[in-house]
C-alpha cells in the first residue's frame, strides 16, 4: 500500500466551501503520480525523441462519503487491485482524521504515443517490479 498526505487548498473548495468532487479525483491522480516518483519512475516516460509512455484513465468510481473542507489535512491510501498485461486497476481511499472521505477504484492503461498515434502495450518489466512490490 502506497499512502500520500495532503492539504485541502482554497481554490479546491465550491461556493458551499467544500472540496468540489472532482478535486478529489486530482488528489488520487497526484498520490499515483507520487507514488511513481516514489520508485524512481514517472507516469510520463520518455523512450526516445519521439516516442513517450503513459498511463491513461480507462475507469474510475468513486463513493464519497465525508466532505473534505479548506485547510484540511488528509491521507490517500493507494492498494494496487489487479495487474493484467497492459492494465493496471488499484482502490484508492481518501482519509480525514482516519474517517474515508471518499473510496473508489482507478483503472489506468500503459501506451506508448508515438507519432501521434496511441496504442496499448505492455507494461514494461521495471515497473511491474515496483509495482509488485506495493
Amino acid at each position: 500500500m502506497y499512502t500520500h498526505e495532503g492539504r485541502v487548498a482554497f481554490s479546491d473548495t465550491d461556493a458551499a466551501g467544500v472540496v468540489h468532487f472532482t478535486k478529489i479525483l486530482n488528489y488520487v491522480e497526484i498520490a499515483e503520480h507520487e507514488m511513481f516518483r516514489s520508485h524512481g519512475h514517472s507516469v510520463l516516460m520518455q523512450i526516445n525523441d519521439s516516442s513517450q509512455i503513459g498511463w491513461p484513465r480507462m475507469h474510475v468510481d468513486c463513493d464519497y462519503k465525508l466532505p473534505l473542507q479548506f485547510e484540511d489535512e488528509f491521507s490517500i491510501e493507494i492498494e494496487i487491485a489487479e495487474l493484467k498485461e497492459k492494465l493496471m486497476s488499484y482502490q484508492f481511499k481518501v482519509l480525514k482524521n482516519e474517517r474515508i472521505s471518499a473510496q473508489g477504484t482507478m483503472t489506468i492503461a500503459c501506451v506508448i504515443k508515438k507519432g501521434g498515434h496511441i496504442k496499448a502495450i505492455e507494461i514494461p518489466q521495471e515497473i511491474r517490479a515496483f509495482i509488485d512490490s506495493i
